[in-house]
């Protein structure tokens, strides 16, 4: 019993440090994207749309 319940919190803790490290790496992310990436994506989109309502 003291062995799965040693196996469960490692699990736990496992989990909890991958997951930390996942939203770390989003945050970084996003916030490279906010700063340059949307104007472009954006800018793309808007040129489609005014390329589909010219034709």
């Amino acid at each position: 019993m003291a062995s799965r319940q040693s196996e469960m919190q490692i699990f736990a803790a496992a989990a909890f440090t991958v997951m930390t490290e996942i939203l770390k790496k989003k945050k970084t992310k996003t916030l490279v994207d906010y700063k340059s990436a949307p104007k472009t994506k954006c800018q793309h989109i808007i040129q489609d749309l005014r390329f589909q309502e010219s034709s």
